[in-house]
């Protein structure tokens, strides 16, 4: 009987691996198989620097598959490698693809400096986690542009952000860390803190959980506020208005650590958040079941059809699945 390559690896978890997807067995699974020798390494870093070196443009429901496809064959073209890696890095970039939902790009090369910005576009039903070069941790929310340096230089560590992120910022005390979004400038030494600031949206947040942020208006740093832990900013693009106060949703983060607390909440909070949680839409058939029920309970990273049994169990109620995304609760025959 043949041994079994000690090189071979299951190409669908690579791609999971560039995608950010994997689980913690997963991920040892990945660790392990690097380990075992430099060859292993050096194509886990090829993949990665082929995926490096694109940004995501659109998501999955507007992606051209065939121009995508066509990209990255010509980039791996380029590439001095076997016909076998060649057709392994095309098998990941093109799972990756399918996974995040992504159209290919070049890279976004900035003034004569060539300063390398790359873009990061989740898809809607998506959540990524990536590491900065300063070692700074961003958990990225669906529908979500963000943009960051290859590496950092100059006097701040500075990243664009149209969408959502939770960061947990790498201390430097000489060089602060700042992110840009349409309205508003956050800025940082060392901390952690939701920033959520869709186009779309009329009103604009950050929540402090630890450490302290300011929080300025794009174009008027005059206009500015302090926040500490267990704070939030508020602004209205409207009315132009920056406010402070205390942060009184436990929830704010529930979309990328996937623990959901209620605390004699009503069911229309309840419905909000696990639309805003597992990116669903969910209707009831009676308006009396969002005006009569009230629930207190911790969900801690359980899959969506386990909470909403436990829901519809506490209330005698039940639901059905109406499409790929899309809810109906009803009260029990």
């Amino acid at each position: 009987m043949k041994a079994k390559n000690q090189n071979s690896i299951n190409w669908d978890l690579l791609a999971k691996k560039m995608a950010g997807e994997l689980n913690s067995e997963e991920e040892e699974m990945m660790n392990q198989w690097r380990s075992q020798n430099s060859e292993n390494e050096k194509d886990f870093n090829e993949v990665k620097k082929l995926w490096g070196e694109t940004k995501y443009a659109r998501e999955l429901d507007a992606v051209n598959t065939d121009g995508a496809w066509n990209k990255v064959q010509q980039k791996m073209r380029r590439k001095p490698a076997n016909l076998y890696r060649q057709r392994m890095l095309w098998s990941v970039a093109a799972s990756v693809a399918v996974i995040m939902g992504l159209l290919i790009g070049d890279w976004i090369w900035k003034g004569k400096d060539k300063f390398i910005e790359q873009t990061v576009v989740i898809a809607e039903n998506n959540m990524q986690q990536i590491t900065l070069a300063d070692g700074t941790d961003v958990s990225i929310n669906g529908g979500t542009t963000f943009m960051y340096p290859q590496q950092f230089e100059g006097q701040t560590r500075t990243v664009k952000l149209d969408g959502e992120a939770f960061f947990k910022v790498t201390r430097d005390k000489d060089v602060p860390f700042v992110i840009e979004t349409n309205d508003l400038v956050v800025k940082v030494l060392g901390t952690s803190f939701n920033v959520k600031s869709y186009k779309g949206m009329n009103v604009a947040e950050v929540i402090v959980e630890s450490g302290s942020v300011e929080v300025s208006l794009e174009g008027n740093r005059e206009n500015r506020v302090v926040l500490s832990a267990g704070e939030k900013a508020l602004f209205n693009r409207e009315t132009q208005s920056l406010i402070s106060m205390m942060n009184e949703d436990e929830n704010y983060n529930a979309w990328s650590t996937r623990i959901i607390q209620f605390k004699d909440a009503p069911m229309t909070e309840v419905v909000k958040v696990l639309e805003d949680v597992y990116k669903i839409e969910i209707s009831v058939s009676d308006s009396m079941i969002l005006e009569e029920n009230v629930l207190t309970a911790t969900f801690n990273q359980y899959a969506l059809e386990h909470v909403l049994e436990i829901v519809c169990s506490t209330f005698n109620l039940e639901y059905a699945q109406q499409g790929k995304t899309s809810y109906v609760i009803t009260y029990m025959n």
